[in-house]
C-alpha cells in the first residue's frame, strides 16, 4: 500500500504568507498548463485562443468584465488580455 503524504493536508503547519505563496504557485502552474493546452488545441484543432480576452468599455468596466467572464467561464485559467473598446 502506498502512503501519500502532503503538507497541504495539514494547513495548520503553514503561516498565512506561506499558504498564499503555495496558492500563487499552484495558480501559476495551472495557468501555464491551460495556456500550453490552448496553444496545442489552436495548432491541431484551430480557432482556440490561448488567452482570455476581455473586451470592455471604460465607462462600464465592471459590468462588461462580469458579462465577458460569464460568457467564457471555461477560459478563466488562461492568461488575461484586456481590450478597451
Amino acid at each position: 500500500e502506498r502512503f501519500d503524504f502532503s503538507f497541504c493536508k495539514y494547513p495548520f503547519v503553514y503561516d498565512p504568507a506561506s499558504k498564499a505563496r503555495i496558492l500563487q504557485l499552484e495558480s501559476t502552474m495551472l495557468m501555464s498548463h491551460e495556456f500550453e493546452d490552448a496553444v496545442l488545441r489552436s495548432i491541431f484543432v484551430g480557432a482556440t485562443c490561448p488567452y482570455l480576452i476581455l473586451k470592455v468599455r471604460r465607462e462600464f468596466l465592471i459590468q462588461d468584465t462580469l458579462m465577458e467572464i460569464q460568457r467564457h467561464p471555461e477560459d478563466l485559467r488562461k492568461p488575461l488580455k484586456v481590450h478597451f473598446v
